[in-house]
């Protein structure tokens, strides 16, 4: 189970960080401004259709006010600390849905400016994780109590033979 859950977990976490370096490169930060370069990515397919993976980005100055956002946020908004100096990722839940998000920090002179978010839904992930641990529970009780009988069998089995060797050479 936690080797799957890390697995997966590690595929999502690249493609975030794929993702927002990507969109990093196309910010410029002048002063306390910043703001996307190429205004044509918001309207790729995956910014905005709300798609089985959907992929949201969010932009927001250092006061938390959202300088611009994927057409497939509609209303909505990321949810984003703005205390975090560093880059980081988390679970969130968006939607009535769970997304995996990854938080940068944009810098001008040192200064946090703004922060970049960018998330991709965790939902289906986190449903095939839940059913593997879900059946791993239920499984590996069964399985070990199907282990001891059979190994208890099979060691009765192969020790007879011995058991009447043994019984024989007692009474001689």
């Amino acid at each position: 189970y936690l080797s799957v859950k890390n697995h997966t977990t590690t595929q999502i976490d690249e493609k975030l960080k794929f993702e927002a370096q990507k969109h990093r490169n196309e910010l410029i930060i002048e002063k306390d401004t910043v703001f996307f370069v190429y205004k044509e990515e918001w309207l790729e397919r995956e910014h905005f259709e709300i798609e089985v993976y959907p992929l949201f980005v969010e932009l927001v100055d250092k006061t938390g006010r959202i300088l611009n956002k994927s057409p497939n946020l509609l209303d909505k908004s990321l949810n984003i600390d703005l205390s975090k100096k560093e880059s980081f990722i988390k679970n969130e839940s968006f939607k009535d849905q769970t997304i995996r998000q990854i938080q940068a920090p944009l810098f001008y002179n040192d200064k946090i400016v703004g922060h970049l978010a960018v998330a991709a839904s965790y939902g289906d992930t986190k449903l095939v994780l839940d059913a593997l641990l879900d059946m791993l529970i239920i499984l590996f009780p069964v399985l070990l109590i199907i282990t001891f009988f059979t190994s208890k069998l099979i060691s009765n089995v192969t020790i007879r033979p011995i058991s009447k060797i043994a019984n024989r050479v007692s009474e001689i």
